[in-house]
């Protein structure tokens, strides 16, 4: 048995989006702290992966970082603490090294997200990508398996077997915008998967990893479609989302696969959202 925990959306340097508790240096000599918002989503993270590692136990088991992993400088946004890169950078490695990598991965993916996000052909995660596989003083290298075809550390589209089970990973994909659809949404995106395959004459993955949409979706399992999943988020409500998802709420967490013999298992690790306060007048 092996294990996948697949993360994404974690949109560091977002002021709405989860950040190491102690916050970061800036530029010019200032400090900036977490929200008490952010603080909150922090100890979520750290729970997550309290629960993951007790899940996981002693079996081997691989990181995916599926994309959008900061929030860039982008659509004249706000909602940033800086709109220099390198308090993103280094919130996410801390939030990284902090989480997942004390767990010791046997192979960590790095997928390119969104590219007002992460920059043009996902400069930002290619820049993580190595400094986690680099290592420093405090802090060792780790296993980040690098794209075969170009030789970077990230990629836009990952795919590779544990222990027989082929594995697709991309940040975009599709997701039904109603509550009741999503679901059955998701079948039908498995489907179309399948057909793409078939007509090509490949192998049809087993399960197909997608993020972007904030929401954690499942298609199920299904004799002969792959399983897909899309992943919650890191990030709550920002004034973007706020007007193009009015009544949706994002999904926070992590999702691990159990990889068995006999198939794949779904375990999403999740964390309420809250709406406003009602307001007594």
């Amino acid at each position: 048995m092996a294990w996948i925990a697949a993360v994404s959306d974690i949109h560091s340097g977002s002021t709405v989006a989860v950040y190491p508790p102690e916050g970061v240096r800036l530029d010019d000599g200032g400090h900036y702290l977490p929200s008490p918002a952010q603080k909150v989503l922090g100890q979520f993270w750290q729970e997550a992966w309290d629960q993951a590692f007790e899940k996981i136990g002693s079996d081997p088991w691989h990181l995916v970082l599926n994309g959008d992993l900061v929030d860039g400088d982008h659509h004249n946004t706000s909602q940033i603490i800086s709109r220099t890169s390198t308090p993103q950078h280094k919130g996410c490695v801390k939030l990284l090294r902090d989480g997942p990598l004390k767990g010791s991965p046997e192979s960590i993916h790095v997928i390119r997200g969104t590219e007002s996000h992460v920059g043009k052909s996902g400069a930002a995660e290619e820049a993580i990508a190595a400094v986690v596989a680099a290592g420093d003083d405090d802090y060792p290298g780790v296993p980040v398996i690098g794209d075969p075809e170009t030789g970077t550390k990230s990629t836009f589209w990952r795919r590779f077997e544990v222990r027989g089970r082929l594995i697709d990973c991309r940040h975009h994909g599709r997701l039904g915008q109603r509550a009741h659809t999503r679901a059955s949404f998701a079948s039908l995106y498995a489907h179309d998967i399948w057909e793409e395959h078939v007509l090509g004459d490949d192998r049809v993955p087993d399960l197909c990893i997608r993020s972007h949409f904030h929401k954690f979706v499942d298609s199920g399992p299904h004799p002969k479609y792959p399983r897909v999943v899309g992943l919650p988020c890191w990030q709550l409500m920002t004034a973007y989302t706020h007007r193009i998802a009015i009544e949706s709420l994002p999904d926070i967490g992590l999702v691990l696969f159990e990889i068995r013999d006999s198939g794949i298992e779904v375990h999403p690790i999740l964390f309420p959202v809250e709406r406003p306060k009602v307001v007594s007048v």
